[in-house]
């Protein structure tokens, strides 16, 4: 099993797992760990290749990641009634966890274009999170997506003020990320990154993800 975490390449072995093809890419769904860095796997689950790129207005991005992930806190079965009802197509397979663990239950959820990906715990990253990854023909620009998700949050991004370093200078580290808590007092953050195709993600693609927070050990 291969995963890709950014720009690097890590191999991770688990007994009796068989490594997929890379064309099998989970049918194009993307994760996060703890830090809100992406990944992409190459093994079980979906069983075809990334989706074909279809142009997606900024604005429907937004509009689908607010109501596939943010309107459900990322919980599995809102998550896969929202996307049903917007024209994605459901599977549900096992994450392999660790030894003597029972397996993850893994939502991919696709259609053209876009693929939705959901779990509470993916090898050892154990919180939920819902991701929505869009490729597109023609990237939109950072702005351009982060106005298009202010629009459909209703708010800044509560990192705002970070932009703009003390000295005045951009911050080119800056994420944009909005803080959620659910009814129970989790508490989650969204982020979105604008990716242009490379050597080890092919394929310009928008990731919205929505994760829980993991509290700090003392």
């Amino acid at each position: 099993m291969s995963w890709r975490v950014g720009h690097r390449v890590a191999a991770v072995v688990l007994a009796g797992l068989l490594v997929a093809p890379a064309a099998n890419a989970q049918d194009g769904a993307m994760w996060r760990d703890q830090y809100g860095r992406s990944m992409e796997f190459e093994f079980l689950g979906g069983g075809g290749g990334r989706p074909a790129a279809v142009a997606t207005p900024a604005n429907e991005m937004a509009r689908l990641f607010d109501r596939i992930c943010l309107k459900s806190s990322g919980a599995l079965d809102p998550v896969a009634a929202a996307a049903e009802a917007e024209g994605f197509q459901i599977k549900l397979t096992g994450a392999p966890v660790g030894k003597n663990q029972p397996e993850s239950t893994m939502l991919l959820a696709s259609k053209p274009g876009a693929v939705v990906s959901q779990t509470t715990r993916l090898l050892e990253f154990g919180f939920t999170q819902c991701n929505l990854t869009f490729y597109t023909p023609l990237r939109p620009t950072e702005d351009e997506v982060l106005a298009a998700a202010i629009a459909a949050i209703g708010r800044e991004p509560d990192n705002a003020a970070t932009k703009i370093k003390p000295n005045g200078k951009p911050n080119n580290r800056y994420q944009p990320e909005w803080r959620f808590t659910d009814a129970t007092g989790k508490q989650y953050v969204a982020q979105f990154n604008v990716m242009k195709s490379n050597a080890y993600m092919p394929g310009d693609r928008v990731l919205f993800g929505l994760r829980e927070v993991l509290e700090k050990k003392s």
